[in-house]
């Protein structure tokens, strides 16, 4: 199971994992690569006979649900960005 800074190599590069996801019984990860400037990817994978098997294919509505989990797990490690969170704050309340 790959863990978040795990370095490894795809398409031959070498790239870290900057989240992990578990959906629908798939897990994911998000990678960062350096090119002339920094890449993100997002894969589907599976490790069978210790090897690392990777798929950038992804339907539309797996991929909206597997960011809504990095998002979420960022939010959760980091918080909202000054910046953003007066906005959030400024936001119409909604009541119930």
């Amino acid at each position: 199971m790959l863990k978040v800074g795990d370095e490894i190599e795809i398409g031959g590069k070498q790239v870290i994992v900057c989240y992990t996801a578990n959906y629908n019984n798939e897990n994911y990860i998000c990678v960062a690569y350096e090119t002339d400037k920094v890449e993100y990817n997002t894969y589907k994978y599976i490790e069978q006979d210790g090897k690392l098997l990777v798929s950038d294919d992804i339907s539309d509505e797996d991929m909206k649900k597997v960011l809504g989990l990095f998002v979420e797990e960022g939010l959760e490690e980091y918080g909202l960005p000054e910046h953003i969170q007066e906005i959030v704050d400024n936001l119409p309340k909604i009541e119930e």
